[in-house]
């Protein structure tokens, strides 16, 4: 097909004079890495029994018999199994009995303290309000301080209230 047959063909718009246009170098990607290797894919265990089986769950009894158990291992072999589970129980009581105590004693410590310090900012505040008997209440003089400018002041404020 000759060039004049090709222009004919082309779209009308299309036509080019003179030699075509030289290719364009294509830019060479650096390579990419190969993609990671496909892993199984983990599925967590199932954790409701299929239906129609039967499930049977540890009473509390034996859950504490199997942390007595756990705990006990470090008890030498020649004290008999019951025995150290026994012993262990009693010092785990007593350890927790007395972290328990700990707290609840802070906890009260501090609300003691807590309430101490409201009643002794309330007293202090009454004192400041004028003696205690509660809020002055607008027109009640204010009681003399034994300063003669404060004095002035307290009276000049009383007549604009």
């Amino acid at each position: 097909m000759s060039c004049v047959a090709r222009l004919a063909l082309a779209a009308p718009g299309a036509a080019r004079r003179g030699p075509p246009a030289p290719r364009r170098a294509r830019a060479i990607a650096p390579a990419r890495p190969p993609p990671p290797p496909r892993r199984a894919r983990v599925v967590p265990p199932r954790t409701r029994a299929p239906r129609g089986a039967i499930v049977t769950r540890a009473s509390p009894l034996e859950s504490v018999d199997a942390a007595l158990a756990t705990l006990a291992a470090p008890v030498p072999e020649s004290v008999p199994r019951p025995l150290a589970k026994a012993l262990v129980g009693v010092v785990a009581f007593f350890a927790v009995s007395l972290v328990v105590r700990s707290i609840v004693s802070t906890v009260a410590l501090l609300a003691l303290v807590a309430g101490a310090a409201y009643v002794y900012a309330n007293k202090q505040l009454d004192a400041l309000d004028g003696g205690g008997e509660g809020a002055r209440k607008p027109g009640d003089p204010s009681p003399p301080t034994g300063n003669d400018a404060l004095d002035d002041a307290n009276r000049i404020m009383d007549k604009y209230r």
